[in-house]
């Protein structure tokens, strides 16, 4: 409401709400050990022999992903300190005149 062509305004913003709801959702999870989502799961460790059109292609599980799999039980880690990674609230009073 307006008093004497005043009006006070307080807003409150929740970013990242759900976190807010439980901690462990609302999570950016990134392929261990990358900064980007486009991690590779193999390898190519070489070729069997013969032609090209006819050798087939050897692959082996990135070491990193397998390394995770083995210690966390998941190909995939979090910063738990990234401000995308936690709820944050903005309070906002604004006086109009």
């Amino acid at each position: 409401p307006q008093v004497r062509g005043q009006k006070l305004t307080v807003q409150l913003d929740i970013f990242n709400f759900a976190n807010l709801l439980n901690n462990r959702w609302g999570r950016v999870k990134f392929p261990v050990q990358s900064l980007f989502n486009n991690q590779q799961l193999f390898n190519q460790s070489g070729r069997t022999a013969g032609p090209l059109n006819q050798s087939m292609s050897n692959f082996t599980l990135n070491s990193a992903i397998r390394n995770a799999m083995v210690n966390t039980g998941s190909p995939f880690a979090q910063n738990p300190n990234s401000a995308a990674n936690n709820y944050q609230l903005q309070l906002t009073v604004r006086w109009a005149f």
